[in-house]
């Protein structure tokens, strides 16, 4: 009832008549009349000042006009967004993945967009987490996979886990060994990214806590280049096992799961500031979360957990080898490059 009398008062105002507002909106004169005669009651104030040529506004009959514009405006936005439940997602939604996953979830989610989302184009932004979460937050990203939530979202869900391996050279002196402990990891000469990424912070917390302090020789926020000192023999790095599928395969590097204690990251799909109200960004959201479970479960993500399951007992080699997803030059033709 309260929705119906602000529409009249707004096109009485607007039309400056109640002729004129009785007529554009299809109702009799004497009825508008009595439904701006009750917002009157209900409110204690005169909207309208009548004369000859018919009315304005009072001082709180312009106050009120202002808010029943914000209110008129919000519920065509809220109708507008009930009608897109009702048909395809559509919609251009850009997408920030970790580099340390680029490469296991990159082809299948563009794999399997047009056929799900058919109505979406996806761009994607490669980049370390530290980075992401700032574009997420400056909204040059819709949506973003994040190892930990922002502290303002509290409510999200992760949608799957991965292991965490030390990496090494193929020729280490640790070559016969199927996993290590994490005061193992100490002792060797760590390359890694500086402390402005999650994956870091982590291996701080975890060192800090256990009272064994990391021996970090460099810091590089590159992953293409921690990689290639490992690969020159110049340390080692922790990272998620997928991360170097391609390169455990090619025999560049080992890969020793970290046990006592196991280390893992949560994996979460986190949205811009209200960029989750976007059906097509809803709707894409969804959809990451299903091809992540889709890979984990066919057993196409090395490491990786869903929620809730419990990890394996010490992996061997043959356990480590991944399913290697390579990124097709054609995909990147029209991708976001990032900010």
């Amino acid at each position: 009832m309260y929705f119906r009398r602000l529409r009249y008062f707004e096109a009485v105002a607007r039309c400056g008549s109640f002729s004129r507002a009785s007529s554009e909106l299809h109702v009799a004169q004497p009825a508008l009349s009595s439904q701006i005669a009750e917002l009157e009651a209900d409110f204690g104030v005169r909207l309208f000042t009548r004369h000859s040529r018919g009315v304005v506004l009072t001082e709180a009959g312009d106050a009120l006009l202002t808010r029943t514009e914000q209110i008129l405006q919000l519920m065509e936005d809220v109708r507008a967004e009930m009608a897109a439940f009702r048909s395809v997602p559509r919609g251009e939604v850009r997408l920030g993945l970790p580099t340390t996953i680029t490469g296991v979830l990159t082809l299948p989610l563009l794999s399997a967009l047009p056929e799900r989302l058919p109505g979406i184009s996806l761009q994607v932004v490669e980049g370390m987490t530290g980075h992401l979460e700032k574009w997420l937050e400056q909204g040059e990203l819709d949506a973003a996979i994040l190892f930990q939530p922002p502290l303002l979202q509290p409510q999200l869900a992760p949608v799957g886990t991965e292991g965490l391996a030390l990496i090494g050279p193929e020729d280490s002196e640790l070559a016969g060994q199927s996993d290590v402990s994490f005061a193992e990891v100490t002792r060797r000469p760590l390359i890694h990214t500086t402390r402005a990424h999650h994956l870091r912070k982590m291996l701080d917390d975890r060192s800090l806590s256990l009272r064994m302090p990391l021996n970090i020789v460099a810091e590089i926020d590159s992953l293409p280049q921690i990689k290639s000192m490992v690969f020159q023999s110049r340390g080692y790095t922790v990272l998620p096992q997928a991360s170097v599928g391609t390169e455990w395969v090619s025999g560049s590097v080992r890969a020793w799961p970290i046990t006592d204690p196991a280390l893992r990251i949560q994996l979460y799909v986190v949205s811009s500031g209200g960029s989750d109200r976007k059906p097509c960004i809803r709707a894409a959201a969804r959809m990451i979360g299903e091809v992540i479970r889709e890979l984990i479960q066919g057993g196409r993500w090395t490491g990786a957990l869903l929620p809730g399951q419990t990890p394996p007992g010490p992996a061997g080699r043959r356990e480590l080898k991944p399913a290697i997803a390579r990124t097709d030059s054609s995909f990147r033709k029209g991708l976001f490059s990032g900010p």
